[in-house]
């Protein structure tokens, strides 16, 4: 990765056809670059995107994640979760959870995914967010989680939590658990 893939951000505004460029980089006194304008795709040649800044560097955040998701999520649960949710409003979000979550947390050294995997079996569960806690069931069986843990961390959960989000996790746990086996995953 070289020195400006991550650390440069730039901000640019066009007047009178030339485009002035704000650029930061970490630790230095900001500068003003002048350019000849923008490429007709609205680019600024040798510069990060209007829309973007640092594109390369989320680029390569979203890759990284999008290789973690499928890995503890799977395939299909991934793609059909992105068919679902990939429209023109909800694009930014699914970028970024897939940048900010599996990019730079799931990848993280430190934890096995198994362990991030309950982790955020409890967390979701003591929130009430059903649906990803369903996703997150199946992730943490792709991760080698097996049912007694799965269990157990609902259960330490609920006795922090509250036991109606308790009965509510294992109701939701039950049902992923159920259609897990049927597809033969535990």
């Amino acid at each position: 990765m070289g020195p400006d893939s991550v650390v440069n951000t730039t901000a640019c505004r066009q007047l009178t056809g030339i485009s002035y460029c704000v650029s930061a980089t970490l630790g230095r006194r900001s500068h003003l670059i002048a350019s000849p304008g923008p490429s007709p795709d609205g680019s600024i040649p040798g510069m990060a995107s209007l829309n973007r800044p640092n594109a390369g560097a989320h680029e390569e955040l979203y890759d990284a994640g999008m290789i973690f998701r499928k890995k503890v999520m799977g395939d299909d649960y991934v793609d059909n979760q992105l068919a679902k949710g990939t429209s023109e409003f909800m694009r930014p979000m699914q970028e970024i959870a897939t940048e900010t979550a599996w990019g730079t947390i799931w990848t993280r050294p430190g934890l096995e995914l198994k362990q991030r995997s309950l982790i955020n079996i409890a967390l979701l569960a003591s929130q009430g967010k059903e649906a990803e806690l369903a996703g997150h069931i199946r992730g943490a069986v792709n991760n080698g989680a097996s049912v007694l843990e799965i269990r157990e961390t609902l259960l330490q959960t609920a006795l922090y939590s509250g036991i109606p989000t308790g009965m509510a996790s294992f109701r939701v746990a039950e049902a992923a658990l159920a259609k897990l086996e049927k597809e033969d995953k535990i």
